[in-house]
């Protein structure tokens, strides 16, 4: 062992000042555990929670998406099944709308019909009855315009003969 300090003094090793080194580091080492590194673990160990906290959170955060994606459809769904009743609703009032004007129409059509065929039997009647008192005048007018004419003998009997 002589032989190996003999050679490491040629170098300029010297063990007394390699001891104290050591024990140097080992203070300094003993002072940095307990002032920095336990300072810097407990740091490093809230940002590891903070990370598994974020993380976690994001985890919910992404089940919750998933979530409120599937009520998305869902509402969705039920919203085009809503309105599908509220279609279904309003075509079934529409044609009962259309039936009831139809009816209504029909009826308007029956009563105009009525009154216009009663118009015309009384515009008929007072035709009739205008012509009953002018018929007579008419007539007279008629044979008067007639007789003015010469009539050769052949035209006057035809008129005599209608006359029957």
């Amino acid at each position: 062992m002589e032989q190996i300090l003999t050679i490491l003094g040629s170098v300029g090793f010297n063990w007394h000042v390699a001891l104290a080194n050591f024990i140097n580091f080992l203070i300094i080492l003993f002072i940095l555990n307990k002032f920095f590194f336990g300072k810097l673990g407990k740091v490093i160990s809230n940002r590891q929670q903070v990370i598994e906290r974020g993380l976690s959170q994001a985890s919910d955060a992404e089940k919750a998406l998933a979530s409120a994606e599937d009520e998305k459809k869902q509402i969705i769904h039920e919203a085009k099944k809503e309105g599908h009743v509220i279609v279904s609703e309003a075509q079934t009032q529409a044609e009962n709308l259309a039936a009831t004007i139809k009816s209504d129409a029909e009826k308007e059509i029956t009563l105009r019909t009525e009154a216009m065929n009663h118009k015309e039997a009384e515009l008929k009647t007072k035709v009739e009855k205008e012509f009953a008192l002018r018929a007579p005048s008419l007539v007279a007018t008629l044979y008067a315009e007639t007789l003015k004419k010469n009539l050769t003998a052949e035209d006057n009997n035809a008129l005599i003969a209608s006359m029957k």
